[in-house]
């Protein structure tokens, strides 16, 4: 095994086995058929030269994309030019960096200028103190409103 394997391999999440799922008991691709309807959109004429024929292709691009987003959400993109290795290199980064202490991970935060940056979830304490409000309301609310429903249950024998 080689350096960068190992590398790879100790940023790697761990999972843990009880979540994964027996592969005789997981679906195959060919019996998951939606999946065949989900746009796939080429992109290589996206690195051709400019010409007439290339701007026709980049419209219909685009519209490929509107209508990807617009009915499905995401798509899948082929001949999209980025390496294996670039994808491979991404995600060791993004797990590195996910693997730093928060104060490290400051020093390249979002700011004004730099919208490009590292930021964390955040409430305000206002928005906090509504969500909390909003609960105490509803589990009164939804508490009173299956009260009777709760007891019926309850009160059924065997349970």
């Amino acid at each position: 095994m080689n350096q960068e394997t190992e590398q790879q391999d100790k940023m790697a999440p761990s999972i843990d086995p009880s979540r994964i799922q027996p592969v005789e008991t997981r679906p195959s691709i060919g019996s998951i058929k939606y999946l065949e309807n989900v746009p796939i959109i080429d992109l290589a004429p996206l690195q051709l030269p400019h010409n007439s024929s290339t701007d026709e292709a980049k419209a219909s691009i685009a519209k490929q994309v509107h209508n990807a987003f617009k009915e499905w959400g995401f798509f899948v993109a082929i001949n999209h030019g980025v390496s294996p290795d670039l994808w491979s290199n991404l995600k060791m980064a993004m797990a590195g960096f996910s693997a730093l202490p928060y104060e490290e991970k400051k020093k390249a935060a979002r700011y004004v200028k730099n919208p490009w940056g590292f930021s964390m979830m955040k409430t305000s304490p206002r928005i906090s103190q509504i969500g909390v409000k909003f609960l105490t309301i509803w589990q009164k609310e939804t508490s009173s409103r299956y009260r009777r429903t709760r007891m019926q249950i309850a009160r059924r024998p065997g349970l």
